[in-house]
């Protein structure tokens, strides 16, 4: 009743708002607080203002003598009066997150979020998909150099959502296994990444069931006027990337463009393992950033972008002696979308977020089988993905609203040849995907976070979701037209008070059977898969608990979680043609084989030691057991980093060791998968040093060396070892 009393009536009246800043200083002197309207009130010496309740709406930022941002947060996600922000620690409390999409701070989300800003450290990466290495808790495996799969607790694949700007990049091709799709998101044409971990059904719907990566791109209103180049050269796989970047801005208007070209050579893994080839490719994009602002109201922004990629080997294959050849070629990702958002109040809304995009992805493969060496197999498949969404944000005295809709839809466009190299003729063979092949997900969602006094809050939210597939397979099958439903529910509660933070609840999650799990055929590195269009939905139930505490030095966030699998999807063997096998490969298809349950942990801390040095780290574990009692496939061993890092007047230094546990928990599918030892994957350390220095404003330099020891190691579950010992030397320079 008081929910509907609220988007009816608006506001209870909230009174005046008071702020204490908390800290080591003794003189908050210059110091101000920012409106979301850009008007700014100063604090006393003692660092304490007060608001009346017309100027607590949206967000605040606490800015301290320099104008350097040193907290952002959400009027709502306080409770008490008055509000008392820490302000000594810039490293984890000021840092702002949209994985519930609204923007709050890190520290009073109920779920584990990793928040990386990539203008400030891009440098560092040779793909996107690097970005995600500095994380324990989140497992990146690399089928090959051009790979880069995020395992986020214990899934993979299309259990893991990609989403940029609030459109999902996940498609109704996208494998269940280990994939490359994050890496053909340009680098450059990014502002931020975060990994939300844990089921996001209500949020962004289908595939999140491990977790969600949200990708931001850049806003062409933050980028200063100027011409800027950006470059690197590793010694690694003798790798070189360049990009060059230009914007231009006004009062309404922003531009913003940039251009990348990136040649990999083969990658050299440590000690005497050598040169894995085939590892190389290369690969280029561009992309366009305009947008457009009336006040401090409306805002539009369109963007556009496009990758190309070619002849990116499949190394496991081919090193391992299965295939003489494996290519994905091409590798192609294009994407046009439009996004208002809206920050006029009215009576159902503060705020609007709305967007629609059309992607167009390319992939195609050429293969040559070790068992068939005189033949050469393509495949061509193009998925052309239209989709829109509406996010509505409403802040309340007891909390704020969350709610939208999104929608997504696929056309499939499927072709194989067989090419004889022998006599160079070709001829069609069976596509992977079958004429008419389309896919759609949709839904509506609400989540809504309640305050009631003393710290205390629920969030509280639900999703109602459809999807869609068909598509016409040879007889006896004929035409297939397949509906699934979904409503998934959200409920945690939880308390924040001085320097604490504790939460626990419930999330769901679900998957609606795709194309490629339901309707494709094709090779996989198990063998081929046939189609299976009765599968229906998997889904999960998850259990998690926060901890989270922040002091004037440091910084510690512990994480507990409990998912339970139904209907867990599978490979199971299957027939094609009346065979158990084709082409000497075991036949596989896509079941709803039961269930599995996967537990896990993880704890990440941070500390200032002295004056100019900090120190931290991360461990996590994952346990993943089907209901057959053998483990759950790629089941990530124990893992985890430490690093110091030395910040000078100029530049810093940083020292991390990266390390993990052997992984002998082996399923019947790891056992027979190339890319894992017999016995399953050795543990490793490693240790990697990086030097930032800037030599002016203009001109920056950067020096990283990985594997200083020039160890073999390899990630469990990775096709290839990673690099030997491999200096990288980049460097920014900016021209107003």
């Amino acid at each position: 009743m008081l929910w509907c009393w609220m988007l009816i009536f608006g506001d209870l009246p909230i009174g005046e708002k008071r702020i204490q800043l908390v800290g080591s200083l003794s003189d908050f002197s210059g110091w101000t607080l920012v409106l979301e309207n850009g008007e700014s009130q100063a604090f006393s010496v003692e660092g304490s203002i007060a608001l009346n309740s017309e100027q607590t709406r949206g967000f605040f930022e606490v800015r301290d003598g320099q104008n350097q941002v040193r907290y952002i947060g959400r009027w709502n996600d306080f409770s008490q009066n008055p509000i008392q922000i820490q302000v000594d620690n810039k490293s984890f409390v000021h840092e702002v997150v949209s994985v519930n999409r609204y923007r709050q701070s890190s520290f009073h989300v109920p779920a584990q979020v990793s928040a990386f800003d990539l203008e400030k450290d891009s440098q560092a990466f040779q793909q996107t998909s690097d970005v995600l290495k500095q994380t324990a808790s989140i497992h990146l495996q690399k089928t090959n150099l051009g790979g880069g799969s995020p395992i986020l607790r214990g899934v993979s694949g299309n259990r893991v959502l990609l989403n940029l700007d609030g459109f999902r990049l996940n498609n109704g091709t996208f494998r269940l296994g280990l994939n490359q799709y994050l890496n053909t998101v340009p680098l450059g044409f990014l502002q931020s990444m975060e990994v939300l971990q844990g089921p996001s059904g209500v949020q962004f719907g289908s595939d999140g069931l491990g977790g969600t990566v949200f990708m931001r791109s850049s806003d062409p209103f933050h980028a200063h006027p100027r011409l800027a180049y950006t470059g690197s050269v590793s010694s690694g796989e003798t790798s070189q990337t360049h990009q060059i970047s230009g914007s231009y801005r006004s009062e309404q208007w922003a531009v913003q463009a940039f251009g990348f070209f990136r040649d990999h050579g083969d990658l050299r893994a440590g000690g005497s393992e050598g040169v894995q080839d085939p590892t190389g490719f290369k690969e280029a994009g561009a992309g366009l950033q305009v947008a457009w602002q009336n006040g401090q109201h409306n805002r539009l922004k369109l963007n556009v972008s496009g990758t190309q990629a070619r002849h990116v080997p499949r190394s496991d294959r081919v090193i391992s002696g299965r295939d003489l050849q494996w290519d994905y070629h091409p590798q192609d990702l294009t994407l046009t979308s439009l996004i208002w958002e809206n920050q006029s109040a009215w009576q159902g809304a503060d705020s609007l977020e709305a967007g629609i995009a059309f992607m167009n992805q390319d992939e195609g493969t050429e293969r040559i089988s070790a068992r068939s060496p005189q033949r050469q197999d393509l495949t061509r498949d193009t998925v052309d993905n239209q989709q829109f969404f509406a996010n509505f944000h409403k802040g309340y005295s007891w909390g704020q609203l969350n709610y939208g809709l999104d929608y997504a839809e696929d056309d499939v466009t499927s072709e194989a040849f067989r090419r004889d190299l022998e006599t160079g003729t070709e001829s069609e063979s069976e596509a992977k995907y079958p004429p008419g092949a389309a896919y759609s997900v949709g839904g509506l969602y609400a989540m809504a976070d309640v305050n009631w006094g003393g710290g205390w809050f629920a969030q509280v939210g639900t999703r109602y979701a459809t999807s869609r597939f068909e598509g016409r397979i040879d007889p006896p099958i004929g035409a297939v037209k397949r509906h699934s439903n979904a409503l998934v529910p959200r409920l945690f509660l939880g308390r924040s008070w001085g320097q604490w933070f504790v939460s626990g609840g419930f999330s769901g999650g679900f998957r609606s059977p795709s194309l490629e799990d339901s309707l494709a055929l094709g090779f996989s590195s198990l063998g081929l898969d046939v189609p299976n269009p009765d599968l229906g939905p998997e889904y999960v139930d998850s259990l998690e608990v926060t901890a989270r505490w922040r002091g004037a030095s440091s910084w510690v966030q512990a994480f507990a979680y409990w998912a339970d699998y139904r209907e867990f999807v599978d490979r199971v063997p299957g027939t094609y043609l009346g065979q158990s096998t084709y082409q000497g490969e075991p036949v596989f298809m896509m079941a709803n084989v039961g269930a599995a349950a996967i537990r896990g942990m993880s704890l990440e801390w941070e500390k200032d030691v002295s004056r100019g040095w900090l120190m931290g780290g991360d461990i996590a574990y994952t346990y993943g057991e089907q209901d057959s009692g053998e483990p759950t496939t790629r089941s990530t061993p124990l893992r985890g980093n430490l690093f110091l890092l030395w910040q000078g007047e100029k530049w810093q230094s940083r020292l991390m060791c990266q390390w993990a546990d052997h992984q002998d928990r082996l399923s019947e599918a790891d056992r027979s998968d190339a890319r894992i030892p017999e016995g399953g994957t050795p543990g490793y350390g490693v240790l990697h040093w990086q030097v930032d220095y800037p030599l002016n404003p203009h001109v920056s330099f950067q020096g990283r060396v990985e594997n200083l020891a020039d160890k073999v190691y390899k990630v469990h579950g990775s096709g290839i070892y990673e690099s030997g010992r491999r200096v990288t030397l980049g460097v920014r320079a900016r021209l107003r």
